[in-house]
């Protein structure tokens, strides 16, 4: 199942891809429903891997593979026993402001095929992807204000 969602944000675009792809270790997502843990594996050129930990809604480990694709890409390879995924975000200048695009390719493994394939799973994960995007984007341009002219650089 394919998923694609696109917003703005107030920045450059080198800015947003400098702050995006700052991975560190550490709680990543800690909402009502969802709390996922991230670990750094490895760090090596452009490709870093890391473990992101799911405790809540299930307990399971997303091998999670990044290639930095400078100086507006990154694309990553999820692997784990619910799902695989393939996917690519991309920033582009837009008048002003910068166009954040995600594309997902989800492929669910096992009996969570038979769950994915549910109508509301369907829309509850199209949800997830865009407020997931919007979080993001929110938390980059409140810390780039912080920052000041010249912008900052908080990560994900």
């Amino acid at each position: 199942m394919h998923f694609s969602t696109s917003m703005t944000a107030r920045g450059r675009p080198g800015e947003l891809y400098s702050w995006w792809s700052d991975y560190t270790d550490g709680v990543i997502d800690d909402s009502k429903f969802t709390k996922v843990e991230r670990r750094i594996v490895s760090r090596e050129g452009n490709s870093i891997v890391m473990d992101d930990v799911f405790s809540r809604p299930l307990r399971f480990v997303d091998r999670v593979v990044v290639t930095l694709l400078p100086p507006d890409g990154i694309e990553f390879h999820s692997d784990s026993s619910v799902w695989k995924v393939d996917g690519r975000y991309s920033f582009i200048q837009k008048n002003e402001l910068t166009e954040a695009t995600v594309h997902a390719d989800i492929r669910p493994q096992g009996m969570w095929r038979f769950a994915f394939a549910l109508p509301f799973v369907r829309m509850w994960i199209d949800r997830e992807f865009r407020e997931d995007l919007k979080g993001h984007l929110e938390q980059f341009e409140a810390d780039n204000s912080m920052a000041g002219p010249g912008g900052g650089n908080a990560g994900t």
